[in-house]
């Protein structure tokens, strides 16, 4: 979804990332009870303990409900850990992160699929 938004070719996906922040205007987006009970449920474990991302050496802090950009990157570094290693499904905090991160991620390809319409309805109508 994010190549198909933002991207031009084979470009890294930490660029789509950062475009996709930029771009997507999810503080204009409502929020359901699901979608809040996700992000306050990140905001609690990452509080607790917060998100690394290793590779850029920073700690990623969720301020609240519509710290978009911090959302997104949270969302991402877990996707990232999980699939690179760093996150494992036995332990208890990554299991949870895992459980908040999906109905984001869910959202986030909603709004990504509706800006693709939006696009095609503008050049093909």
């Amino acid at each position: 979804m994010l190549r198909l938004n933002f991207g031009n070719g084979r470009e890294p996906e930490r660029n789509l990332i950062e475009r996709c922040k930029g771009c997507l205007r999810c503080n204009e987006q409502s929020i359901n009870d699901d979608l809040k009970n996700a992000i306050q449920a990140m905001l609690k474990i990452t509080r607790e303990n917060p998100l690394k991302n290793l590779t850029r050496q920073r700690r990623i802090n969720i301020k609240d409900l519509n710290n978009w950009n911090n959302i997104i990157e949270a969302v991402y570094t877990i996707r990232n850990n999980l699939f690179h290693g760093h996150k494992q499904h036995s332990r208890d905090r990554d299991n949870e992160l895992v459980k908040a991160g999906y109905p984001i991620l869910r959202r986030l390809n909603e709004i990504l699929i509706n800006n693709l319409k939006s696009k095609y309805q503008e050049r093909y109508t």
